[in-house]
């Protein structure tokens, strides 16, 4: 399963570890560190839109630090293995909370062709399914609730225990999430299953859901149901073509006064990109949207982004990219359109 084996776990974590600094290597263990420099020249819009900060253009810098390894256990075909991964601040103007960030940390048990169980911290089992989107560099896949709410209802998240198993062009993807006092989360449950056929061609759905502790905080949103629907071709960054349609729906219960169900989303993402024969390029273009409706008000809310990528891989580990999107807002909140750019440079170690 070509397409989903590149969003599984092993992958999503750190998806430039085939550049990594091998520390050690034996038959029976190993230790790897790798990350990546990044520098980008953004528009004030673009500025604004990633950091939060005020718009204006800036040349920003940022990187990404982790370290793996695994150890076979003697006398089977088991193997015990970690990884930790921080995003960090290359800037002395961002705030101190701002500087360094874990963005994934978790250990598990690869049981060799019997799949992966883990537990820390990564991504719920439906991003098996937004993931087929989600191959931009900086921006995309806002035609949904894991990404287009993040902070609030999707992202990253905690406390997770998860299994995960490829086999025979199936997948499935199973996890419960533990109580998160910080995001008002009692428990969270999620779950994702895919067929690839021969043809490169793939489906994949997901459902992902979880519960608050307390209705009444003062944040948005408390409880979430999630559902996720996508189609695909091909292998992303892959030489030839690579297209993938991912629809998205979420009931979120609204805290304080709102009833059950008191915003209903409905969204998709489409992406089509094409990578040259011996990938030294990558163009990538797509369209997101996203409705965000209140049941109580009956308005409704619409979330537009357009995006574009040509990324020039000028050796296996670094390379050159221009990335471009148009945001704009419709309905109760209309915003005009908006030219977000930036022209960017990665290094992988």
């Amino acid at each position: 399963m070509k397409a989903l084996q590149l969003i599984a776990l092993s992958a999503i974590a750190f998806s430039f570890a085939a550049s990594s600094a091998e520390v050690y290597r034996t038959d029976n263990a190993d230790f790897e560190i790798y990350g990546r420099a990044k520098v980008n020249m953004f528009n004030g819009y673009a500025y604004e839109f990633t950091t939060g900060k005020e718009a204006h253009p800036k040349l920003y810098g940022s990187a990404q630090l982790g370290v793996s390894g695994s150890t076979a256990v003697p006398g089977s075909n088991t193997r015990v293995f970690g990884n930790l991964i921080y995003d960090l601040s290359a800037e002395d103007s961002d705030d101190v909370e701002d500087r360094i960030r874990a963005r994934y940390g978790y250990l598990g048990v690869q049981f060799e062709e019997a799949g992966r169980l883990l537990a820390g911290r990564t991504r719920p089992a439906i991003y098996k399914t937004i993931g087929l989107a989600d191959v931009y560099t900086d921006w995309g896949s806002q035609g949904n609730a894991f990404w287009g709410l993040e902070g609030e209802a999707g992202g990253r998240q905690d406390g997770l225990v998860m299994y995960d198993l490829d086999i025979n062009g199936f997948s499935f993807t199973a996890n419960y999430q533990f109580r998160d006092n910080g995001k008002n989360l009692r428990d969270g449950w999620s779950a994702n299953l895919g067929y690839e056929w021969p043809q490169k061609v793939g489906i994949t759905g997901g459902i992902y859901g979880f519960d608050a502790i307390d209705d009444d905080a003062p944040r948005k949103f408390s409880d979430k149901k999630e559902y996720a629907i996508g189609i695909y071709y091909g292998a992303f960054a892959s030489p030839g073509f690579y297209t993938a349609i991912v629809y998205d729906h979420a009931k979120l219960k609204g805290t304080t006064s709102m009833d059950d169900d008191a915003y209903r989303t409905d969204g998709g993402d489409f992406v089509l990109s094409w990578t040259s024969p011996k990938k030294a390029w990558t163009v990538i273009a797509g369209y997101s949207l996203l409705k965000d409706q209140s049941r109580d008000s009956g308005e409704a809310y619409r979330i537009n982004q357009i995006v574009g990528n040509v990324t020039w891989n000028l050796t296996d580990n670094a390379n050159l990219y221009v990335e471009y999107a148009d945001n704009f807002g419709e309905g109760e909140h209309s915003t005009a359109h908006r030219d977000i750019l930036t022209l960017g440079a990665i290094y992988n170690f």
